[in-house]
């Protein structure tokens, strides 16, 4: 697999006559603790990689030791990896307009980030939710609120720590009320949180994660390079 993955970077990289390195990466365990990814990583011979921070399917979520934060923090820079990503568990709606799933959302998000700050990770990934009928309106300013709260939170509970992280929104394939399906509702949610602070922004850039899958699901057309 080593052998297999450094290759396979090494003829894109001469096919395509650039000098950097295409990313290639898959989505990886944590299990055994959240460094053990990056070891994974350089098994396989890639250059980045997306993993979960913790439990994608629980709202109790165990604390991230400063002490397992440096040491992931270490083994990546050892490793020399290109790009890392944390998806969020999947439990979180940003756009529920049920007041009490909504501040546990805020809560576990805000939580997400802040693991993401300690790691030193590139960008954290998130789903935006679902209004249950509320309506797209009603779920773009809602998701807003929402992220601008966690990140608020995140950044009071970080006490002042640097980032370089970037929240970044991924689209859906329009199954069922599910928030982000069409590109332009992910761009009025990061324009809204660009808008904050009087233009300044809410302190943690926000992106948009494109899943190819999804938004080929959702009607989105590339199987020409015209497309």
């Amino acid at each position: 697999w080593p052998r297999r993955g450094r290759s396979l970077i090494e003829r894109i990289t001469k096919k395509s006559g650039s000098d950097s390195e295409p990313l290639l990466g898959v989505h990886l365990s944590i299990a055994g603790g959240v460094s053990k990814a990056i070891e994974r990583a350089v098994e396989l011979g890639i250059n980045s990689f997306q993993c979960f921070g913790g439990n994608p399917r629980g709202w109790s979520q165990k604390s991230l030791l400063e002490d397992e934060a440096k040491e992931f923090r270490e083994a990546r820079k050892k490793a020399a990896l290109d790009t890392v990503v944390i998806h969020t568990s999947y439990l979180i709606n940003l756009s529920s307009p049920d007041e009490a799933l909504f501040k546990k959302s805020i809560k576990l998000f805000a939580l997400e980030i802040e693991r993401s700050m300690a790691l030193g990770v590139d960008f954290l990934v998130t789903h935006l939710g679902s209004p249950r009928g509320a309506g797209i309106d009603f779920a773009i300013s809602r998701a807003a609120e929402g992220v601008k709260a966690a990140i608020l939170l995140a950044l009071k509970n970080s006490k002042g720590r640097s980032t370089r992280l970037e929240i970044l929104f991924e689209n859906t394939a329009g199954s069922g009320t599910t928030t982000g399906s069409d590109l332009i509702d992910i761009g009025r949610i990061i324009d809204l949180l660009d808008a904050g602070n009087k233009g300044k922004g809410v302190g943690v850039k926000t992106g948009l994660c494109f899943d190819t899958c999804h938004g080929f699901a959702a009607g989105y057309a590339f199987k020409t390079p015209d497309e």
